[in-house]
């Protein structure tokens, strides 16, 4: 067995490669990086006559500059005598391999996955990006397209996958990238990567119509009945949507309580208490309905409540011919300085009772003597004014009416 310093040779096989040591047998091995044109003979510098007879092993172009018969030199990258047991001379000019492709490409994708859903007649669109961390340049391949696809720009990095199924089912695209060396070595691919496609005929499922914008009071309990159905009369679910943020399109504290289901219509219940402090202000809530179906289609509604100040009547009776009625705005201290007022009228004639001025805090009342004869207001209704104009309204019997 001939063993060769490790520094210049390794475990590639030079069987057959044109040199057998007579007399010693065994392999010769030579590290990758250099070739193996190996020859029992060592030339001089016309490479036309040999050094010695005696050495056994040079690489093909080695020029012997000089050396006694137990070894030798050579110009250029050579190894010294490194064979043992019998040999008189060994030169050997180590000529480097070619250009090397140290790493094969990678590929990503965008959005990330090797799964896809679609549905019939909407458009999937993908992109399959190819990465070399030699930094050589790279294109994309697409294989096994469905029919109608298609897959652009692959010879730039960077293809996009594009396609718009009419029938459902399941297709299986295939992409592969590959590098082209700067250096001129032999280009490598990457591993080929299979994307499952799964295609659907499913039916989106649709939010009833709803009013908007819709108009409460602060301070009172707000309830929305919500419905919807599906054509493929799937099992749904209500919710809430969400802003680019993540946040989700709802006013604080309110609530979808699911309801039970009529006449093939899902159905919920949206219940909300807006406090005073949104008197005057408006706030959105995006109302979603999903079908349970592994690939779901999503309807919503985004519909606007403007809240309006609140209104309690605490007190609404007479005491002899007095007419007594006291309560209270729900509202923020600076909406109540807006000039906010309640005006009284009597339900029964329409006749305007008075209209009074809101304090401190939202209260008001009223204190009227009536008539000594005559039919009493035996239902008071309370209209809040802003600036002039009617908001919420409220009615109260009159206590002691007759």
């Amino acid at each position: 067995m001939i063993k060769a310093q490790p520094q210049f040779f390794d475990s590639r096989s030079m069987t057959g490669m044109a040199l057998l040591l007579a007399g010693l047998g065994g392999n010769v091995q030579a590290r990758p990086q250099y070739f193996t044109d190996i020859s029992n003979t060592c030339t001089g510098a016309a490479k036309t006559t040999a050094v010695s007879t005696g050495c056994p092993l040079c690489h093909v172009g080695a020029t012997r500059t000089g050396g006694g018969a137990s070894g030798g030199n050579a110009s250029g990258p050579m190894v010294g005598p490194w064979l043992s047991g019998g040999a008189t001379a060994v030169c050997a000019a180590l000529t480097p391999k070619g250009p090397v492709d140290a790493h094969a490409p990678t590929l990503s994708f965008d959005p990330t996955g090797n799964k896809r859903f679609v549905h019939v007649n909407e458009t999937l669109t993908f992109k399959v990006v190819g990465h070399d961390a030699d930094g050589d340049p790279v294109s994309v391949a697409a294989t096994s397209l469905p029919a109608t696809a298609s897959f652009t720009g692959g010879e730039s990095g960077t293809g996009e996958f594009s396609w718009t199924p009419t029938s459902a089912g399941t297709a299986e695209p295939v992409f592969q990238a590959t590098d082209s060396p700067a250096n001129g070595a032999d280009p490598k691919s990457s591993p080929r990567r299979k994307i499952t496609i799964a295609v659907d005929d499913n039916q989106p499922p649709q939010l009833d119509s709803l009013v908007t914008p819709m108009i409460v009071p602060a301070g009172k309990v707000v309830k929305l009945d919500i419905s919807a159905s599906d054509p493929d009369s799937d099992r749904l679910k209500f919710g809430f949507g969400k802003d680019t943020a993540g946040k989700t399109i709802k006013p604080a504290g309110s609530a979808l309580k699911p309801q039970p289901r009529d006449q093939n219509k899902s159905k919920a219940l949206f219940v909300w208490k807006p406090k005073p402090a949104l008197a005057g202000k408006s706030v959105t809530v995006d109302f979603t309905v999903t079908d349970l179906v592994p690939n779901p289609y999503q309807d919503d509604r985004l519909v606007e409540i403007q809240v309006n100040p609140g209104l309690k009547i605490g007190t609404s009776k007479y005491v002899g011919e007095t007419l007594k009625v006291k309560g209270k705005v729900l509202a923020s201290p600076d909406y109540l300085q807006q000039g906010v007022k309640v005006k009284l009228i009597d339900q029964a004639t329409s006749a305007e009772i008075a209209t009074v001025d809101v304090g401190a805090g939202g209260l008001w009342s009223h204190v009227a003597t009536g008539p000594a004869t005559g039919a009493k207001t035996c239902t008071i209704q309370a209209v809040v004014q802003a600036n002039g104009v009617d908001l919420t309204n409220v009615e109260s019997p009159v206590t002691g009416c007759r």
